[in-house]
């Protein structure tokens, strides 16, 4: 359901429950609906087709689904849209979802949990089994009153695809949103490299930063944090905050590790005069990333080499001669106007 100032686009779902007894070749769907304060509309949907979009002014009321077979109608099935207030709506809207990880998963089902609440009698998970495409698959399975966990299987579940979970408390023929969730059947290595910059150099600090779309569901499994490893030309690591390591043939490489995914940013504190490093940065979800051979070569496009200044004095000679100048010139003029 999407609210609108005047209106409502409302996309039905259904599906044959596990009872159901068609008695012969289902052939249409018969779909009523009758909002508040407008009169009873319908409409016909063939089969084997099991979805439509109602465009509405109004968001509350009844919507009956039948089945339709040469002979006769199946008993009807009944949805009711309570009537919603603008903080109702923006609850859903803004509704946290949660990110969570893939323990008490299965190869093949993805393990959800929620807070029971009393005053339902039931709850509802919906969720795709094809969340990058469209038509997306769009499922749902009831539970009873007194479940609180449930491991959803399906066999179109893939590792490294997000998937969306929505819980639901239901009470008769209506339900409300409780819960939002995030989750992998498993999370795989982060594809795509951050794109790095280098916005100041000099002997006594280098700043970088990065753009990476951290919240992109298209990521592989949720981005945690990023590393940050540097070669120096010489193979030492003597940056201060980072950590050393030794890797193939004695070569010695500097990591920051960053912890933060919506931090993108890295302060060098003393890198030196006349330094040549290069930096690479990834991102990582559940394990941290290796160093790659691109580092060490420091041939790849997404490697940025740095070369500190040679020698900065010359800045303050610069800057202590426009003193001077500036002082002899006042004292020129002193001396001028008091000729006069």
């Amino acid at each position: 359901m999407s609210p609108g100032l005047d209106s409502c686009t409302i996309t039905v779902f259904w599906r044959p429950s596990p009872s159901f007894h068609a008695n012969g070749k289902i052939k249409t769907y018969e779909i009523f609906w009758e909002m508040l304060g407008e009169y009873p509309m319908s409409k016909e949907v063939p089969a084997p087709d099991n979805s439509t979009m109602l465009f509405l002014d109004n968001c509350s009321g009844n919507i009956t689904v039948l089945a339709k077979n040469s002979v006769n109608s199946s008993p009807p099935s009944v949805i009711v849209i309570s009537a919603a207030s603008e903080n109702d709506h923006a609850w859903e809207i803004n509704t946290h979802t949660s990110k969570e990880d893939s323990v008490n998963n299965t190869e093949a089902g993805i393990y959800i949990s929620w807070e029971p609440q009393s005053q339902f009698d039931g709850y509802i998970i919906d969720w795709c089994n094809h969340p990058r495409v469209q038509p997306c698959d769009f499922q749902w399975k009831k539970f009873g009153r007194n479940q609180s966990s449930a491991l959803i299987t399906s066999d179109a579940f893939r590792p490294g695809v997000q998937y969306s979970f929505r819980v639901y408390g239901s009470h008769g023929n209506t339900a409300s949103l409780l819960e939002k969730k995030a989750k992998y059947l498993k999370e795989l290595k982060p594809e795509g490299i951050p794109e790095l910059h280098v916005d100041t150099v000099n002997s006594r600090f280098l700043t970088l930063t990065w753009d990476y779309d951290h919240l992109n569901e298209s990521h592989r499994g949720f981005i945690r944090g990023y590393c940050v490893f540097v070669k120096d030309k010489y193979g030492n690591c003597m940056l201060e905050g980072s950590e050393k390591l030794i890797i193939q043939d004695g070569v010695v490489i500097c990591k920051y590790t960053i912890e933060e995914p919506a931090k993108k940013t890295l302060t060098v504190k003393d890198p030196g005069l006349n330094k040549e490093y290069w930096f690479e940065v990834l991102a990582f979800s559940t394990s941290l990333p290796n160093i790659t051979d691109d580092l060490i070569k420091g041939t790849a496009p997404h490697i940025k080499k740095v070369t500190t200044p040679s020698d900065e004095s010359w800045v303050f000679q610069v800057i202590l001669l426009l003193v001077v100048i500036s002082v002899m010139l006042l004292i020129c003029l002193c001396f001028w106007r008091s000729g006069w």
